[in-house]
């Protein structure tokens, strides 16, 4: 994540091939954004896109939005399979190479979900969360943004499900 927690911008293709999902048509119409950031050869990340589904029912809409980040090498089609297998229905997003997951300080094979603001910036970020992933992300949108923006000089380890600080430590 770059400097003031401001989220990278991306521009990937989704998994029906038909269009193209893009950061900047996707934060600004959003008050909260929920970017949940997945591999197929990950199987904690796909068990996850269920719970993050559930939270998609409940939430999803004008206000909130979710958007699958998958990135394996693996073919789209692939990927969508593994998708479909868990029951995401919200947006998906194939970022072959994983150059846009490696912008938001990603771990390899590492499931997470960040919270973005209608201004771009990073709002919070779980790392591999274990556990009940639609409480986390519950609790993620329900913190106040002041609260919830990190500070500087923390970082995050893996099975953490407390709020990131230092977000900026991840670029």
């Amino acid at each position: 994540v770059i400097d003031d927690n401001e989220a990278p911008a991306f521009e990937l293709p989704s998994f029906d091939g038909g269009a193209v999902l893009r950061s900047d048509g996707i934060f600004p119409v959003h008050d909260r954004t929920f970017l949940v950031f997945w591999r197929s050869s990950c199987s904690h990340c796909v068990e996850s896109l269920a719970a993050c589904e559930r939270f998609h029912r409940r939430y999803g809409g004008e206000s909130v939005a979710v958007v699958g980040i998958h990135a394996d090498e693996e073919d789209r089609l692939a990927a969508r399979g593994a998708a479909e297998s868990s029951g995401a229905t919200f947006p998906q997003a194939h970022d072959a190479g994983g150059m846009t997951t490696a912008r938001y300080g990603v771990p390899y094979e590492t499931f997470a979900v960040y919270l973005v603001g209608r201004d771009s910036r990073v709002i919070d970020a779980r790392i591999d969360p274990r556990g009940d992933i639609d409480a986390a992300m519950e609790a993620m949108l329900a913190a106040p943004e002041a609260a919830a923006t990190p500070a500087a000089g923390g970082t995050a380890s893996p099975g953490d499900t407390t709020r990131t600080k230092g977000i900026a430590a991840f670029s």
